[in-house]
């Protein structure tokens, strides 16, 4: 036990001087392989944030049948609990306490909320249990941004970046993956308890980094971000990358299925793909953006995005589709994981959290109850290639609010230079 607590207080005091450490380093240098303890609780806890969702969108059919529960009642479920996400990443920048105690209530609330979902039986506890998950692991993520992007100043922050969202798809890989072996010994609320024990984890993870790091200190009022040209293309910029990572690929099978006639397994197999050429566009901008320039590296995977999506529109289902989709998702997924940091760069310190907390929280929204919602539409109006040129359209919108982040004046802190 000593010695755990020896390693653990060792991790802990190396992310505590990261800033001393990436000056010594220098600024144009490839960052270390090993990061901080603070980034490691991080990316627990972004794990654990992603898996549970996945967790209860793979168990959700189950969960309606032994309830009763009508296709469109399990899909509210999943809405208010995606509600929950976006609201709950937008009201972190108000919430009183310093950081690292809004973190730590919002992972509390989310396992708390997983337990409270794997008790229920009835559809208004299941509506409320969602609305925690949701709230409780949406917290998190404009403060963990902000705190990544502190952590690895100028020299690192793309590479940490890239270790936090490496960690994401893990936890969705996870999520799914773990209901087809702990049902093999239980029921669908065994399935929740014993995924919770994960929560626990990322709970105690985080609880362990110091004020240094966790930006502990009492906090001060959290100065106003006013809604002007900047916010907008803040929104825009992370907003359209959350639609093309989340909206586009969760609705992909559907699209695959009704407007190009493909088999269910045909469609899951070609979206399953899209995960591992996610993790290539996450390698590219965690070893490039740092070494190349974070807002230039941005712009090139938008424009992987741009002709991932001019593919697919070119002929429909073929080859060149194909292509289309494993290119998007490089591009899509090396995006949301730059697009904070050139969004983080373009305000003072002090109203880095406000921003990122309106900007994730409503492009949050946008990308996973808005664009899900009109790509559905679009189908129904048998467009069946409308969700994709809609993509092609946002991705210019992006590319164009990404140019005007990275036009502003650098906005700079001690541990950016």
């Amino acid at each position: 036990m000593s010695g755990w607590l020896s390693w653990s207080e060792r991790l802990v005091s190396q992310s505590e001087n990261s800033s001393v450490s990436q000056e010594a380093r220098g600024n144009g240098s490839l960052p270390g392989l090993f990061p901080p303890y603070a980034v490691i609780a991080c990316s627990v806890v972004f794990f654990w944030s992603i898996s549970v969702r996945a967790l209860i969108y793979t168990l959700m059919p189950t969960i309606a049948g032994d309830l009763g529960l009508s296709s469109s009642l399990a899909g509210l479920v999943i809405s208010l609990m995606l509600l929950g996400y976006t609201a709950g990443s937008w009201l972190a920048g108000w919430l009183p306490l310093a950081r690292r105690w809004r973190i730590l209530g919002g992972v509390g609330l989310s396992l708390v909320g997983s337990i409270l979902f794997a008790a229920a039986s009835s559809l208004p506890m299941l509506l409320a249990a969602g609305v925690a998950v949701g709230l409780g692991v949406g917290v998190y993520l404009p403060l963990g941004l902000s705190m990544l992007v502190e952590v690895g100043g100028s020299s690192r922050r793309a590479y940490y970046m890239s270790i936090h969202e490496v960690a994401a798809t893990l936890g969705s890989f996870s999520g799914s993956a773990v209901v087809a072996v702990i049902l093999l010994w239980t029921d669908w609320h065994g399935s929740i308890r014993a995924w919770a024990v994960v929560g626990g984890l990322a709970l105690l993870a985080f609880f362990m980094v110091r004020d240094a790091s966790g930006d502990g200190r009492a906090r001060t009022s959290a100065r106003p971000v006013p809604l002007d040209g900047k916010l907008v293309a803040s929104i825009l910029s992370y907003g359209i990358g959350t639609i093309l990572v989340t909206g586009l690929i969760s609705m992909l099978p559907l699209i695959l299925v009704r407007a190009w006639g493909l088999g269910q397994s045909e469609a899951a197999s070609l979206v399953g793909g899209t995960r591992l050429a996610g993790l290539v566009g996450v390698l590219i901008a965690g070893f490039l953006g740092d070494r190349l320039g974070h807002a230039r590296v941005l712009l090139g995977l938008q424009t992987l995005c741009l002709l991932g999506g001019a593919a697919m529109s070119v002929d429909g289902y073929g080859p060149l589709f194909e292509a289309g989709v494993l290119l998007l998702a490089v591009g899509a997924s090396g995006n949301i994981t730059l697009s904070p940091v050139v969004v983080t760069a373009a305000y003072p310190p002090e109203e880095r959290e406000m921003a990122m907390a309106m900007t994730s929280g409503l492009g949050g929204f946008l990308g996973m109850v808005a664009s899900p919602a009109l790509f559905g539409a679009l189908l129904d109006l048998g467009m069946g290639g409308g969700p994709i040129v809609a993509t092609t359209i946002f991705t210019l919108a992006m590319m164009l609010a990404t140019r005007r982040l990275a036009s502003q004046p650098r906005a700079t802190a001690p541990s950016d230079t």
